[in-house]
């Protein structure tokens, strides 16, 4: 049977992996979303940014 301080420890250990997990997914979404963001920005700046955007606009 379990003492109250181990059974204290396991939990404080669970919640430590499962905080440290979120971290690790928020991290990753986040990188994935500022990569995404910095591919189109520089897709966007190499097809020739807003003077191709005026350019397609207008004819």
């Amino acid at each position: 049977m379990f003492h109250f301080a181990e059974a204290q420890i396991a939990y404080l250990l669970i919640a430590t992996g499962l905080v440290i997990l979120g971290f690790l997914i928020a991290y990753g979404v986040i990188y994935l979303a500022v990569r995404n963001a910095l591919r189109s920005h520089s897709r966007w700046i190499h097809e020739g940014g807003v003077a191709a955007e005026e350019r397609r606009r207008i004819g």
